[in-house]
């Protein structure tokens, strides 16, 4: 997802006005009937940046996942290679490496 910001053409200190302005303009400029990803889209930013306690949670936690069951596991990406312990030979061996 965009920025919301950027998706309605308002500054981030924009008031709740100014936002709901952009809002109705975008709605205006591409109805669902036409352009249904661009309304979709339009329809998205102003859900995060509404009012004074959504734009609050997007500044604290910033932009949701686009997945709504998407959980911490998949911020991480896979790798084909088994992550093992070290172990104090290792340790050591980097050590005496450096010495």
């Amino acid at each position: 997802m965009l920025y919301p910001y950027i998706v309605l053409n308002v500054p981030e200190n924009a008031d709740t006005a100014e936002i709901r302005a952009a809002y109705l303009k975008g709605i205006r400029e591409f109805p669902p009937e036409r352009n249904p990803a661009e309304f979709q889209r339009i329809c998205a930013a102003y859900e995060l940046v509404k009012d004074e306690a959504a734009r609050a949670r997007m500044r604290l936690f910033g932009l949701p996942l686009q997945e709504k069951h998407a959980g911490l596991a998949e911020l991480v990406p896979e790798t084909d290679e088994k992550r093992g312990r070290a172990g104090c030979d290792l340790w050591m061996e980097t050590i005496n490496d450096a010495i």
